[in-house]
């Protein structure tokens, strides 16, 4: 089965775009990562789309 984005947005529960992370002033490891449902195969995935985005805007 092929990897798509909207599957994994599916899989996670939000579109991964406009996730913005937490942030605070400590480390609070009691707080548990969304993208751990993810296997090395789709998180792989969601790298090599990143970089893709981030070369795009820079040519432009």
């Amino acid at each position: 089965m092929a990897i798509t984005y909207e599957g994994l947005c599916q899989k996670v529960g939000f579109d991964i775009d406009s996730y913005e992370p937490e942030v605070s002033d400590y480390e609070n490891d009691s707080r548990v990562s969304p993208f751990l449902v993810l296997s090395d195969n789709e998180l792989e995935f969601l790298i090599k789309r990143r970089m893709s985005m981030i070369k795009g805007k820079q040519t432009q």
